[in-house]
């Protein structure tokens, strides 16, 4: 899906990377920790939360899968460009990670909604409110990220 993604406008004015730096620079190192950390963060209140309202283990299972598979959806939207917001993002065309993403939903609704498939996972129904606060985690932790992406870049151009 990344491989179909469109180079960012100014990677031919960018230098090449000296032969001896490391692959993975401190920065991206830092980055790639901070979205992991955050999201472990959000899953885990969501686990929290599910538990504090004393929801069914199956549908506690359901709400903090949905979640997770939520914060993998806003990692992927964030990458797609460290240089440019997350509505240049969207709006820029990819077929492939159009395709990914309406397959991965379709499964998720599947898991979630047909009966043998909730019992493989053990999942109980997910409501409206639920689903409303999986999407409002999800929604909130690509907020997040993209605030955090503008003051890493800033940070790295100081």
């Amino acid at each position: 899906m990344f491989e179909s993604e469109e180079e960012e406008k100014n990677v031919m004015r960018r230098p090449p990377r000296r032969p001896d730096a490391p692959v993975l620079s401190r920065a991206a190192a830092i980055w790639s920790a901070l979205q992991g950390a955050l999201a472990l963060t959000i899953v885990g209140l969501a686990l929290a939360l599910g538990a504090h309202a004393a929801m069914p283990e199956n549908d506690l299972r359901a709400f903090v899968f949905v979640t997770l598979v939520l914060m993998n959806i806003g990692l992927i939207l964030v990458n797609r460009s460290f240089g440019s917001s997350i509505a240049d993002a969207i709006l820029r065309p990819n077929r492939a990670l159009w395709i990914l993403l309406s397959g991965v939903l379709a499964v998720l609704a599947v898991t979630l909604y047909w009966p043998p498939a909730q019992e493989l996972f053990r999942f109980g129904p997910l409501h409206g409110d639920d689903l409303a606060i999986c999407l409002a985690a999800g929604a909130g932790f690509i907020v997040l990220l993209e605030f955090s992406k503008r003051w890493l870049r800033a940070s790295l151009q100081s």
